[in-house]
């Protein structure tokens, strides 16, 4: 299955992972997608993988994945241990560190990692949001939420309709919603 995955990102496809591709040695997806770094995060720990968490550090608040995240939690089921892979960014983190959100777009087709096992028995607040735009990212599909036609990891201002893409200070942040 790593090798299809790899050789299907290689071609420009969009994966999302969740929970369990990446739980221990002997349930993990290998080949490529762990030896080249395709995935986001490495393997965990079995024990680490089944404790409860809340939303904590957003280290790319304005990624198009999390945007209007504001709670998300599990009773179970999440990333563990698993370190963050080279060339994949640290977009959300569980309040104790645990990788919650990952992304890289190193390769011709984009992945995304959800730290989460999507089970609505286990899991509160906005899940399935946060499952809807890591595809709509991945998939580098316009933004749904500000109709400027605009792909939502290109757009600097994903939630507001922005079509020119204006950034007077150069920081990244569409100046539509730009604080400063």
């Amino acid at each position: 299955l790593g090798d299809l995955l790899a050789d299907y990102v290689d071609g420009g496809g969009a994966v999302v992972e969740l929970v369990f591709g990446q739980y221990a040695p002997d349930h993990v997806i290998a080949g490529r997608w762990r030896a080249e770094n395709y995935a986001c995060v490495g393997t965990a720990e079995r024990d680490t993988v089944f404790t409860s968490g809340s939303r904590g550090r957003r280290w790319l608040s304005h990624h198009p994945i999390i945007a209007n995240i504001e709670t998300l939690t599990s009773n179970g089921r999440r990333t563990g241990d698993a370190p963050l892979l080279d060339g994949a960014e640290r977009v959300l983190d569980y309040e104790d560190g645990q990788i919650l959100v990952a992304a890289r777009e190193d390769k011709a087709g984009r992945v995304a990692w959800l730290g989460f096992h999507p089970d609505p028995a286990v899991l509160g607040g906005q899940w399935r949001t946060a499952i809807i735009q890591a595809m709509a990212w991945a998939a580098n599909l316009p933004s749904p939420e500000d109709n400027d036609d605009i792909p939502a990891a290109r757009d600097n201002c994903p939630m507001d309709d922005n079509a020119d893409q204006a950034d007077f200070d150069g920081d990244g942040i569409g100046d539509v919603c730009d604080d400063d």
